[in-house]
């Protein structure tokens, strides 16, 4: 794998502006959806400085993408460990749905940008930071169920909650990833991935409620 570290982490506020310029400009133009057609030219162009200017703190595309992966599941994370805070305070099937839909809505609003980094930046899903963040999300879900093991009817909980949040995970991209043509509808299928989550952790569906 090409080198991927910046060459330079910012010490003073303009060289941080310019450094958080280059990611977002990255960004930006990530979101039209064509990894391979982004170069370092059009981020420096995008972001308003010299490819020399880029090149001092990156010494590739790569190592851009890699510096924005890691800002982006970052925050996905802290987004994440908020709503499991909140998710443990309320019953299962409220805790679930808070969740769930925290976690849809996260990833939808930069669809895009998640969709060209997990599925056209081949080399993201190698990197240690996003292991880390991903394992982190799946220890979240794991300490969640053990916070409220008394609660819950998990057979074997290790294994249950292991399976239960990766098949959550990939849901939750697939969801977050669809097309808005109207050909599958995000806010039913959110609304069916919670009921069958529910009904993974507590052996039924949970009780229809009436609404206002």
């Amino acid at each position: 794998m090409r080198d991927i570290q910046p060459r330079k982490q910012p010490r003073q506020a303009r060289s941080q502006a310019t450094f958080d310029a280059i990611i977002e400009a990255c960004a930006r133009l990530l979101r039209k959806g064509d990894y391979a057609a982004v170069t370092t030219n059009h981020v420096a162009a995008r972001a308003g400085v010299s490819i020399g200017t880029l090149y001092e703190f990156f010494p590739n595309k790569e190592a851009i993408v890699a510096a924005l992966t890691e800002q982006r599941l970052a925050s996905l994370v802290g987004t994440v460990t908020e709503g499991v805070e909140v998710a443990l305070r309320l019953d299962e099937h409220e805790g679930a749905e808070f969740l769930i839909r925290r976690i849809v809505e996260a990833v939808s609003s930069e669809r895009e940008l998640y969709r060209v980094l997990l599925r056209q930046a081949p080399f993201v899903q190698e990197l240690a930071t996003t292991r880390q963040a991903t394992a982190a999300l799946f220890g979240l879900g794991r300490m969640a169920a053990q916070s409220v093991r008394e609660r819950i009817k998990l057979p074997h909980l290790e294994a249950d909650t292991w399976l239960i949040s990766r098949m959550v995970y990939n849901a939750v991209l697939e969801i977050a990833f669809l097309e808005e043509d109207g050909s599958m509808d995000r806010a039913l299928l959110t609304d069916e991935l919670v009921r069958l989550t529910f009904r993974m952790i507590q052996g039924r569906d949970p009780i229809q409620r009436r609404r206002r």
